[in-house]
């Protein structure tokens, strides 16, 4: 296999401005401890939310009374105020960009995840191949993900 790095997706912390009032915010991922996190059940990070803290990745243990396996509803349950969430960037743009979320510990964001393009490398890489990599390349580099 062959492999072209696309872009590094972006995760963050976001809250409700009206879970933020009556919660108040975190100031540090420490203090995630005192509040009710909507925890996604779909992948390794359930319970511990690799956040970064003095130049390393630190896990840091979150529990709430939401939990699930899906994204869309993770996402519609921080939007509803039902916790703190964590999540890629590009699925909560929208909301950060309309102020019905709120970005939080973004000194402290996990370590984005690479994203690749792969195809066969047993033999020369056709013309169309490179320029569709090409493609999703630069119109990757110009998003917010």
């Amino acid at each position: 296999m062959r492999s072209r790095l696309l872009a590094r997706l972006r995760r963050v912390v976001v809250a409700s401005p009206g879970y933020l009032a009556q919660n108040g915010r975190p100031a540090a991922p420490a203090d995630l401890k005192d509040h009710s996190c909507v925890v996604r059940t779909s992948g390794p990070e359930e319970d511990l939310w690799p956040l970064t803290e003095a130049g390393g990745v630190i896990r840091v243990p979150v529990a709430g009374r939401f939990r699930c396996n899906d994204a869309a509803a993770a996402n519609a349950a921080v939007l509803q105020g039902a916790g703190i969430g964590l999540a890629p960037l590009w699925q909560v743009r929208a909301e950060l960009d309309q102020g019905l979320l709120e970005l939080l510990l973004p000194a402290h964001e996990p370590p984005p995840i690479p994203v690749h393009a792969l195809w066969p490398g047993h033999a020369p890489t056709p013309a169309r191949t490179r320029a569709f990599v090409d493609l999703l390349r630069s119109r990757l580099a110009g998003e917010r993900i």
